[in-house]
């Protein structure tokens, strides 16, 4: 921490009180002065102890350029001063910056500022490990001399300026201008389309009129036949303001360059240019949405690469047309923020079909988002981290929006191919969120950065996320709302949980109840995040085996009357089923049993799905404790059962397979619990079934044993299927009940999802998919064997 840092602070608070706006107004005129005196104070005494201390010596030159002292010799004098005895590059840039300035704009010494900008180059020069700062300096150096020589009527040492700065910033809006006007003028048409089409990118058509003036002109002279470039710079400023260039209205505008657009594709097939024009006119003038589509397509068949919004376009006609989007694919130019722009138009088209639950086209926007949000994520990551990419990219906060959207539309693309979060997609989905607040903070990164880390169960990534919004949290609690301090700590909870930080969890919800009751925040949708963040708390309890310390948090937590009074169900759902599980890890099975009953009776027609699954659970526990045994320790015992040979149990044995899958299904559950299950590693849950009939009617039962790998989203069923079939004698004369069975092997995605349509038949797996299923197969029949 700079050990000025109070100081420091406190000149920012000072001069943001500064008021110049008020002309002939004495006691302002009072106030600034007093103000400005209590900062160079303040700086002298910081200088009284660390003379060249370069942050002072910016602040006094801050002042000293003020209304109130306006001193140009005190700001040489501390310019001069960093720069002969500070390494800062940036305090020494900014020094620069203000001798060019005084040179330029006080004293009118435009040699002497040329020296100085050629001093600075040295420095930009020298700069190490920070290209975005560097080609940021040299832009700003390079346009000023441009400048500045071109007003010496030196127009080819200003040209080559231009053209050094746009090198290396080929987005500065005035300099483009100056530069491409200049290069217009004197025919350099190439280098003068790069300039001014990149001013054009950015600028109201107004401002372009300037050079589309003069491109008509010369294009009327027939000194652009090979320029259609600019050319193309001409006619939508133009087509959008005629009358600025002549026209009654566009109508007469139009008729008179159409037939020429029309002629150049006929006599030119080649020229893009033309056919990009030619598919405007045609959408946009005549509302024909299959000539623009054809047009368009010809265009993009020549320059095979997607460089600017035009591909927005292009999608337009192709949606007119009930073409997919996802059928076009063309090279993407590196230009993140073009890919930046492309995203957000097809993510806001994916949310706003998803509002409207048009699954199809949000699925189809959100998949050309990402496509976008990778080639732009990619061009920026190169331009900021590697030797590789282009000078264009130098937007860091771009990047960071970027970096956001990109994150949300993986997020979105996740849920709609796999039903899951829990991939790597996801994780980088993550990753990229801390990197954009890393390149540029700003709230959404952060808040999209939890939940993402949250829904990946990425304790990592989302205590980083949430230990971060903490200790900025007053910085941001003014655009927040009422609840999300507590969201974060849910979050942060969670995490711990995940990585088994017990104290750190324990903190965080006594932090939680301790804020909650004392603040008297009595909202519907903050008790109900204060539940969550308890109900993960009492499991991190449970699992560790603490159930007195269970009992006694669990009944404390309820005493308030705060929970029942604003989530009835939830808060009274999950009082009994923690005080249920503290009794039975306690033993006390009637205790336990009381509290599953009144689960049971309560809640059995609750319409909450996960208040469905503290009700099932109640009712799988109260069977285990009518079973005399808990079934679902019988799973985690085979699976810990090591056999000490193993013999194969191949799958094509169907019939033989019926009788292991049998032996297995009664050794879990002994024929007297309908299923058992257990997660046996933090990434496998075992499932067995028994007997499941199918529907009311049919006398067909399903029997399975179900592996879930979790990371890998991919579930195996081995299935067992038993019904009765009716055999007639002979001529019918006879009949009798005939029991029959199949085995079948199965594999699923987006189990937890339940989602449909996921299954493939062992047939019709990959050949990877079928060895694993055998693999595992062969495992657990000879660890039944065995046990």
């Amino acid at each position: 921490m700079n050990k000025f840092s109070d100081e420091l602070n406190h000149i920012i608070a000072l001069y943001n009180t500064l008021d110049f706006s008020k002309e002939d107004d004495l006691l302002s005129d009072i106030e600034n002065k007093n103000t400005c005196e209590n900062i160079l104070a303040i700086v002298q005494t910081i200088l009284s102890k660390e003379p060249s201390h370069f942050e002072a010596l910016l602040w006094r030159i801050r002042i000293n350029n003020s209304p109130v002292f306006s001193n140009t010799s005190a700001i040489q004098e501390d310019c001069n001063l960093i720069l002969n005895t500070s390494s800062d590059i940036t305090s020494r840039l900014q020094a620069y910056d203000w001798l060019i300035y005084i040179y330029l704009e006080k004293l009118s010494l435009n040699d002497i500022a040329i020296e100085t900008l050629e001093d600075k180059l040295i420095d930009v020069g020298g700069i190490k490990d920070n290209r975005a700062l560097q080609d940021q300096a040299f832009g700003d150096t390079y346009h000023k001399l441009a400048y500045l020589h071109q007003e010496k009527g030196d127009e080819t040492e200003a040209i080559d300026y231009y053209l050094k700065s746009f090198k290396h910033a080929p987005k500065m809006v005035s300099r483009n201008y100056e530069g491409g006007l200049l290069l217009l003028e004197l025919e350099r048409f190439d280098e003068a389309e790069q300039l001014l089409s990149k001013h054009f990118d950015f600028a109201e058509p107004l401002e372009c009129v300037g050079y589309t003036e003069k491109i008509e002109e010369l294009f009327n002279r027939g000194k652009l036949n090979k320029h259609w470039n600019l050319f193309n710079l001409f006619y939508p400023t133009a087509y959008e303001m005629p009358t600025e260039f002549g026209y009654k209205n566009r109508q007469e505008f139009v008729a008179k360059y159409l037939p020429v657009i029309i002629n150049e594709t006929e006599k030119n097939p080649t020229n893009a240019i033309a056919w990009r024009m030619l598919s405007n006119n045609y959408y946009f003038n005549d509302k024909n949405a299959k000539k623009g589509f054809d047009n368009l397509t010809k265009y993009y068949e020549i320059v095979k690469e997607v460089k600017d919004l035009a591909i927005e376009r292009y999608y337009d006609t192709a949606e007119d047309l009930n073409i997919d989007l996802r059928s076009i694919d063309f090279p993407i130019y590196p230009d993140g923020a073009i890919c930046y722009n492309i995203l957000t138009t097809y993510l806001e088209k994916g949310n706003e079909a998803q509002d409207k639950n048009d699954h199809f086209s949000a699925q189809m926007y959100y998949e050309t988002a990402k496509k976008y949000g990778l080639a732009g994520y990619q061009a920026f990551n190169n331009y900021f981290n590697s030797d590789k990419g282009l000078s264009i990219n130098n937007e860091p906060h771009t990047f960071a929006m970027l970096c956001n959207n990109l994150g949300i539309v993986i997020k979105q693309v996740s849920w709609y191919q796999h039903k899951s979060y829990l991939n790597d997609e996801c994780k980088f989905a993550s990753d990229i969120h801390w990197q954009g607040y890393q390149v540029s903070p700003f709230w959404e990164n952060l808040d999209n950065g939890m939940e993402i880390s949250w829904r990946n169960e990425n304790d990592l990534n989302l205590e980083k996320f949430c230990l971060e919004v903490l200790s900025n949290f007053d910085y941001y609690k003014n655009i927040l709302e009422a609840e999300k301090w507590y969201q974060v700590m849910f979050y942060l909870i969670t995490a711990y949980r995940q990585s088994e930080k017990y104290e750190e969890a324990k903190q965080i919800y006594e932090q939680t109840i301790r804020k909650f009751e004392e603040s008297g925040d009595e909202h519907k949708t903050i008790v109900s995040i204060v539940l969550d963040t308890a109900i993960v708390y009492f499991n991190f309890l449970m699992a560790k085996g603490l159930h007195n310390q269970s009992l006694s948090y669990v009944s404390d937590l309820f005493s308030n009357p705060a929970y029942q009074k604003m989530q009835s169900e939830k808060a009274e759902s999950f009082k009994y089923y923690f005080m249920a599980h503290a009794y039975l890890g306690l033993n006390d099975k009637n205790e336990a049993q009381k509290y599953f009953k009144l689960i049971t009776e309560k809640f059995a027609n609750t319409q909450l799905a996960y208040i469905r699954d503290v009700v099932n659970d109640a009712k799988s526990n109260l069977n285990i404790i009518n079973a005399g045994q808990n079934f679902d320790e019988v799973v985690v015992a085979l699976y810990k059962t090591q056999p000490k040979r193993i013999f194969d149990y191949p799958l094509k044995a169907k019939e033989e397979n019926v009788k292991y899958l049998k032996q297995m299904l009664n050794l879990v559950t002994n024929n007297k619990m309908p299923s058992s299950s257990a997660w046996v590693e933090k990434d496998m849950y075992i499932g067995f079934e028994l007997r499941k009939k199918r529907t009311e009617i049919e006398e067909i039962y399903d029997s399975f044993f179900y592996i879930h790998l979790k990371s890998e989203d991919l579930g195996i069923r081995y299935e067992l299927v038993e019904w009765q079939d009716i055999e007639s004698g002979f001529l019918g004369l006879s009949k009798k009940i005939v029991q029959r069975n199949a085995f079948y092997v199965g594999f699923y995605t987006a189990y937890e999802s339940n989602a449909s349509d996921t299954r493939t038949e062992f047939e019709m797996a990959s050949e990877h998919l079928q060895q694993k299923a055998q693999y595992l197969w062969k495992e657990w029949v000879n660890k039944m064997h065995y046990l």
